[in-house]
């Protein structure tokens, strides 16, 4: 009797535990899919900044960028996305796909 009902508990763990990373990853695409994380304010911009700039330079090497405040350093910037794979595929399937 008592591996019976272990078993069952066991089971219901384990129904739980899926249901709840199911929740999770839906939650998390859904952020993603509606762009309400934390950093795509950041990256989102730079991406299509440097899509404009790549548009109309060629495969120049972009050293700096007037398109925010005062402007920023793009090759100095080890946040820079400017030569990222991320960049590559934006300019392959465009910057907000």
């Amino acid at each position: 009797m008592v591996s019976l009902s272990r078993a069952g508990g066991g089971r219901v763990n384990r129904i739980a535990v899926c249901v709840g990373g199911l929740a999770c990853l839906f939650g998390l695409a859904a952020m993603l899919i509606t762009l309400s994380g934390h950093d795509y304010a950041y990256f989102l911009p730079r991406l299509h900044d440097n899509h404009l700039f790549y548009g109309a330079s060629g495969l120049a090497l972009k050293e700096y960028s007037a398109s925010f405040c005062a402007g920023i350093f793009e090759f100095a910037n080890p946040q820079s996305l400017a030569l990222s794979l991320p960049q590559l595929l934006s300019s392959v399937f465009g910057p907000l796909l």
